[in-house]
């Protein structure tokens, strides 16, 4: 796992060095709901799938999210913020028309990650541990596999297993550009190493973004990691 230390402050110009070499990049910042909402920045689009979301600190992170995913490409890319024109693909996964850059942005609670690469396809997820009935959620999702390693540890390690395979998997398909449209019991995650190449040889890599957090990239070119951590 790559430790919580790892995460130097955000350098912009070294930033577009790691990009020009081919490096996959994570960047931390913080969707903090006190924060002013740049709504105006939204496009129409953009507003409509914030009206989606029936929380109001979802809306307010879910904006935040945009922000920053602009602010940040414009840092890597030398593009301004007002020229970057975002689509989506046929399954949904968001693309900066234009550029071969791929990305991929996830927030749960305060937290939010983005994954970038020149040109490989990248997928991230970071899940706040929460209460629910994941054992049940375990068996729609889960390969039979998982399942057994779930049931080989203790019960009070299990919800943390639980989220540790989720980001995994959702990493993973997120990259694929399928997320869950693509079955999750087909892929098997949970009872590998934190840093795991798969026979397709994509990367999978948990990542460490503080107590009762899981995260994980993953990443379909072999390269080395460089992480960066936005100033709160």
């Amino acid at each position: 796992m790559v430790s919580d230390a790892a995460w130097p402050p955000w350098d912009s110009a070294a930033g577009r060095e790691a990009l020009a070499r081919g490096n996959v990049q994570v960047l931390r910042f913080r969707c903090d709901v006190a924060s002013r909402e740049p709504i105006e920045q939204l496009t129409a689009e953009e507003r409509a799938r914030r009206e989606r979301f029936r929380n109001a600190d979802d809306r307010i992170r879910y904006t935040l999210g945009r922000f920053w995913l602009r602010r940040l490409v414009s840092d890597l890319t030398g593009q301004p913020e007002g020229d970057l024109r975002f689509d989506r693909g046929p399954s949904g996964k968001p693309f900066l028309r234009d550029t071969p850059l791929q990305f991929n942005l996830a927030h749960s609670g305060d937290i939010g990650l983005l994954a970038v690469h020149r040109s490989a396809a990248v997928g991230v997820d970071v899940e706040r541990h929460r209460v629910f009935e994941w054992e049940q959620v375990a068996r729609h999702v889960f390969t039979e596999a998982e399942i057994s390693v779930f049931a080989s540890v203790a019960a009070s390690e299990r919800p943390a297993m639980f989220f540790r395979c989720w980001t995994r998997k959702e990493a993973y398909l997120k990259g694929l550009g399928e997320g869950f449209q693509r079955d999750p019991r087909k892929v098997d995650l949970c009872g590998m190493p934190s840093r795991t190449m798969l026979v397709d040889g994509w990367s999978v890599v948990d990542l460490e973004v503080g107590t009762g957090c899981s995260a994980a990239v993953a990443f379909e070119v072999p390269s080395d990691l460089i992480l960066w951590a936005l100033a709160e």
